[in-house]
């Protein structure tokens, strides 16, 4: 699995992009949770009927569900050492800098996120 420890559901980095884009636009951009099981239902049902699902094991709602829980999480903890003083967000590399020492202090989040990467600074 490529782009998620997600055991039931063999995910790779463009599925994980249709995904979660796919469970945005059912959710018409955050105004409706994507955790209700219609809205799970219907992001499911779409992604199921394209062209990068249409190979190998169906997506189910549980596998959809596990995906985002996971990146939720992932995204908390970046937002969190994002938001530290001596951390600083690269809006144009979609990176979190710091320096050497403080990098060292902090668990790397995800090594290559869909979100961001944590990069030490020399």
């Amino acid at each position: 699995m490529a782009g998620s420890s997600s055991s039931s559901f063999s995910w790779t980095f463009n599925k994980i992009g249709a995904a979660l884009n796919t469970s945005l636009q059912v959710v018409r951009g955050g105004k409706d949770d994507p955790f209700i099981g219609k809205n799970l239902t219907k992001a499911v049902s779409k992604l199921n009927a394209s062209f990068p699902f249409i190979h190998g094991k169906a997506l189910t709602t549980d596998a959809l569900r596990e995906l985002l829980y996971e990146y939720r999480a992932r995204h908390k903890r970046i937002c969190e050492i994002s938001d530290l003083p001596y951390g600083r967000f690269s809006t144009s590399e979609y990176k979190i800098i710091m320096n050497t020492e403080d990098y060292e202090k902090h668990v790397k989040v995800c090594r290559h996120s869909v979100y961001a990467v944590l990069v030490r600074c020399a």
